[in-house]
């Protein structure tokens, strides 16, 4: 399954002439197919090949990183002056003037 997702993914690089998450989607959908064909069954190929595809294509959009955009790596005290500077603070009410 391996060397099909890399040869899926690079036949398709080569042909489009792009580095993007497509040629993942199609390599993961090649790979897929075969895990499905191993198994005998055309829907099961079908489906792994939507699966693998699909999450290949998600993990190439998102830059290849499963553990985020490496704001994880902030200090507690960083984290909670980003977290103030999201949310609006509201403005303490005024004092009522009195008529006396």
């Amino acid at each position: 399954m391996g060397a099909t997702f890399a040869l899926g993914e690079s036949v398709v690089a080569n042909i489009r002439q792009t580095n993007d998450p497509l040629n993942g989607v199609a390599g993961g959908c090649a790979a897929g197919f075969l895990a499905g064909i191993r198994a005998r069954s055309f829907p099961i190929a079908l489906g792994s090949c939507v699966v693998l595809g699909g999450m290949i294509g998600t993990l190439d959009a998102s830059g290849g990183k499963l553990t985020g955009d490496g704001r994880d790596v902030e200090s507690k005290e960083q984290r909670e002056k980003r977290r103030q500077s999201f949310f609006k603070h509201k403005e303490p009410p005024e004092p009522i003037a009195s008529s006396q």
